[in-house]
């Protein structure tokens, strides 16, 4: 729930967050879909890049099923 909420506003989601789903900054999921412009990774949080935003149902399920 705090994935797809989260992940639809312009702050994004806390790692902190995420913890319970196994994602961090150094998961390998989130470094490729990083790589691949559709999130940014800052500090302690997950967002969506403006291209993610298009793609955000698909972003999430990989993201949820990582």
């Amino acid at each position: 729930e705090r994935l797809l909420s989260g992940l639809r506003t312009w702050e994004g989601v806390p790692f902190a967050d995420l913890a319970a789903l196994g994602l961090s900054s150094d998961h390998a999921e989130v470094a490729a879909l990083a790589a691949d412009g559709l999130i940014a990774v800052d500090r302690d949080r997950l967002r969506p890049t403006d291209q993610g935003r298009l793609v955000l149902n698909w972003l999430t399920s990989r993201l949820a099923l990582a």
